[in-house]
C-alpha cells in the first residue's frame, strides 16, 4: 500500500514538476450552448502547432504546460486567447462575430482583377522552401440513421517540395469496418484519405480551376460580404461558373482585404466540398488544416457520406531523406488493414488529435457488445 501510495506521489509529483499534460475542452456558442465544429485551436507561440474540434466541440492538445498560451480560432467567431492556467470548466464559450452583408467594392478593382491579385499573392508568398507536414488525419462516416461502416484514422508524414512535389510517409494507421456492408466496402478499400492531402496543395489541382489565372474569365466573381476580422478587413468572395457542367466546382474564397492573403477556401460541387484554411507565419501563407466531404457511391451499398479532417503541424527546419517517402501514386495502392487493438487515445501519443464524436465511440462501443 505504501509502494502505491509513494509510486501515485511520484507520478504527481513528476506530472507537476515537468509541467506537461493533455488539455481537452469542449468549444461552444456562447448564446445558443451548441458546440462549435471545425474551430482551430493552436499555441500562441508556436502556430505551427494546433488541432481542431470534431462534432462535438471537443478538440484534445498534448504536451501544453500551465502557462502556454492558446488560441481558439473560427471563421464565425471572435477570436479567443487565454492562458490553460486560466481554464477551470470543461467549456469555452465563443462569441458570434457580426457580419455585414453588402455589395463591395475594393481599391476599383474589377472581381477579376481582384482575384488575380488575391492568386499572384498566393504563389508569391507561398514557402518556397522544402515544407514537412506532420499531419493528423481523421476519417469517419457522417452520422446518420445507419450504424457505423468504416472508420479510419492515420497519422502521416507529408513532404512538400518547392516545386510543389509531394511524397507521403504513414507512420501508423487504423481501420476496421463495423457492419456487414462495411466490410464489403473494406475489402476493396484504398488510401483514400492521404489522397485529399494531395489535393490540398492547390497548384496540383485540375488545369481548369480558378487557380489558374487564365480561367478565372469563365467565372462570375461576385464580392457578396465583407466583415471586420481582428485588425483587418475580410471579404468573403463567391465565383461560380457562367457555363455550368455536371460535378463542375464553385469556390468561395475568405480573403483579407489589406494584404490579399487568404484565410479559407471552400469548394464545392454536387457530389463532394472541402475547405482549405491557411495561416499566415513571417509573412508567409502556410497550409493550416482541411476537411473534406464527399458522396461515395458503390456496388456495395447505398450511397453514402464520408470526412476526412486533417490538421497540419509544419516542421522547416528539419533535414529530410526523399528516398524515405513514397509517392502519392504508391501509397494510394496500398490496401488498408484491419486495427484488432483498442480505439483508445493511446493511439495518437503525443500528437495533437482530432477526438471522435460521441456518436462513433457509441456505434463502437455497441459493436464491441455484439
Amino acid at each position: 500500500m505504501k509502494v502505491t501510495i509513494c509510486l501515485l506521489f511520484f507520478f504527481i509529483f513528476h506530472t507537476f514538476i515537468n509541467g506537461q499534460s493533455r488539455f481537452s475542452k469542449i468549444i461552444i456558442d456562447a448564446e445558443t450552448g451548441t458546440p462549435i465544429n471545425n474551430a482551430h485551436v493552436y499555441k500562441k507561440n508556436n502556430i505551427f502547432e494546433g488541432t481542431a474540434t470534431n462534432h462535438d466541440g471537443r478538440f484534445v492538445f498534448n504536451n501544453v504546460k500551465e502557462n502556454d498560451t492558446l488560441i481558439i480560432d473560427h471563421i464565425s467567431y471572435v477570436p479567443l486567447s487565454f492562458k490553460i492556467s486560466e481554464i477551470e470548466n470543461d467549456t469555452i464559450l465563443l462569441m458570434k462575430k457580426v457580419f455585414f452583408i453588402q455589395d463591395v467594392e475594393v481599391n476599383d478593382l474589377t472581381t477579376h482583377s481582384l482575384m488575380k491579385k488575391i492568386l499572384d499573392s498566393l504563389k508569391l508568398y507561398r514557402p518556397k522552401q522544402v515544407m514537412y507536414l506532420a499531419s493528423v488525419i481523421s476519417l469517419e462516416y457522417e452520422p446518420d440513421s445507419s450504424q457505423l461502416n468504416i472508420l479510419t484514422e492515420t497519422i502521416t508524414n507529408v513532404y512538400h517540395s518547392k516545386h510543389n512535389r509531394v511524397f507521403f510517409k504513414i507512420i501508423k494507421t487504423r481501420s476496421n469496418a463495423y457492419s456487414k456492408r462495411g466490410e464489403k466496402e473494406f475489402n476493396n478499400s484504398r488510401m483514400v484519405q492521404v489522397a485529399s492531402i494531395a489535393s490540398d496543395n492547390i497548384f496540383w489541382l485540375k488545369k481548369d480551376d480558378i487557380f489558374h489565372k487564365n480561367k478565372l474569365n469563365s467565372f462570375d466573381i461576385k464580392i457578396i460580404s465583407e466583415s471586420k476580422y481582428n485588425n483587418y478587413t475580410l471579404l468573403k468572395i463567391k465565383c461560380s461558373r457562367l457555363k455550368k457542367q455536371s460535378n463542375s466546382w464553385s469556390y468561395i474564397f475568405y480573403v483579407y482585404k489589406e494584404t490579399y492573403f487568404i484565410k479559407k477556401i471552400f469548394c464545392y460541387n454536387d457530389i463532394s466540398n472541402y475547405t482549405i484554411g491557411f495561416k499566415e507565419v513571417k509573412n508567409k501563407q502556410y497550409l493550416d488544416y482541411s476537411i473534406r466531404s464527399k458522396l461515395v457511391k458503390t456496388k456495395y451499398a447505398p450511397p453514402h457520406m464520408y470526412k476526412v479532417m486533417t490538421i497540419y503541424n509544419i516542421d522547416t527546419q528539419t533535414q529530410f531523406d526523399k528516398d524515405n517517402f513514397l509517392s502519392f501514386f504508391k501509397i494510394a495502392a496500398q490496401r488498408l488493414n484491419k486495427y484488432i487493438n483498442s480505439w483508445d487515445e493511446s493511439f495518437w501519443e503525443n500528437y495533437n488529435f482530432i477526438p471522435l464524436p460521441n456518436w462513433v465511440k457509441q456505434k463502437i462501443q455497441n459493436h464491441d457488445v455484439q
